[in-house]
């Protein structure tokens, strides 16, 4: 469930996609572990891995929002809404490879984000957000 975007005044988007990222075993077992020690201290739940971003294209700035499941059953919430600057994103690099396009957000300080977005064979969303302001 993604939240509603406080947009600038006059800030009109532009383009929105849905996305992935591949998680490496390290991470889902460190995660797992320390989800393991957080319960058993206390009955709060630990933190999910995020993995699935949708990703906003405004004329202003590009919001990056990670999904997240709740640990009891398992409804998706908002997360982590990343606000970025279009002068502060370097490049945004489109590569498609068969069904998937793998996308690579260079962001000024020498942070990156990878994502994949499906291609659902018809519409090819991040090359639309790459033509448009990249």
């Amino acid at each position: 469930m993604s939240r509603e975007l406080e947009l600038e005044d006059n800030e009109i988007v532009r383009a929105s996609m849905k996305c992935y990222r591949k998680v490496s075993n390290t991470e889902l077992v460190l995660n797992f572990l320390t989800n393991m020690f957080v319960a058993s201290q206390s009955l709060v739940a630990a933190g999910e891995i995020v993995n699935e971003y949708i990703v906003t294209l405004t004329d202003k700035n590009l919001y990056l929002e990670g999904i997240y499941h709740v640990p009891l059953g398992g409804l998706s919430e908002g997360n982590n809404l990343s606000k970025i600057p279009l002068k502060n994103v370097e490049d945004f690099i489109v590569e498609e490879k068969g069904k998937e396009e793998l996308v690579t957000i260079l962001v000024s300080k020498g942070k990156n984000l990878k994502l994949i977005r499906k291609n659902n064979g018809w519409t090819n969303d991040a090359m639309k957000i790459k033509e448009l302001y990249f």
